[in-house]
């Protein structure tokens, strides 16, 4: 049922249907999120129900419009949603999901966490590899460790930018046998 007050009432075999008064019910527009945590590029799954019926539905993560699978999202004749997003970039931490059907709306959260990437599997000692990530605070400094040792990169200072990702290079300095 879409989202709205509706009356119930009840009848039996003794008992006419309005000799009972009629209560009124709430049906409220629900949302869930599958995952609720992940990283940057995390494709969520976004359930509903309660929405209008047969109505083109818009889907919003931190106040944005997201491009969603499918690319128009419209609720069925029972007022049931469903749609898939990919998490865009952003800083960590606790981001609003939004569906709305012009009548009202329903809210989930979604936390992203920070990732990080080294390109390749494996190296040599003194060779040079790339370090990029996600997630991280905005406009924050980045450093990096080796086996508990700081890191020399390529630029010389690292910065997360606005949605915060990094890119940095590194060169793999001699260390004891790893595991």
């Amino acid at each position: 049922a879409t989202a709205g007050t509706f009356k119930i009432g009840a009848k039996g075999s003794a008992t006419a249907l309005g000799s009972v008064p009629e209560r009124d019910f709430a049906v409220t527009r629900r949302l869930s999120l599958d995952p609720t945590v992940g990283r940057v590029g995390t494709v969520v799954t976004v359930s509903g129900t309660g929405f209008v019926a047969n109505t083109s539905v818009s889907i919003s993560y931190d106040q944005t419009a997201v491009g969603t699978t499918p690319a128009t999202v419209v609720s069925t004749a029972a007022g049931n949603v469903s749609a898939t997003f990919t998490v865009p970039p952003g800083v960590p931490g606790v981001h609003p999901v939004v569906v709305s059907d012009g009548a009202g709306m329903a809210n989930a959260t979604f936390a992203t966490t920070s990732s990080m990437s080294v390109a390749g599997s494996s190296t040599l000692p003194g060779d040079e590899m790339t370090i990029t990530g996600q997630g991280f605070p905005s406009f924050a400094p980045v450093t990096f460790t080796f086996d508990n040792a700081t890191l020399a990169t390529r630029p010389a200072s690292v910065t997360a930018d606005a949605s915060g990702a990094f890119s940095a290079t590194v060169t793999l300095p001699e260390a004891a046998r790893g595991t």
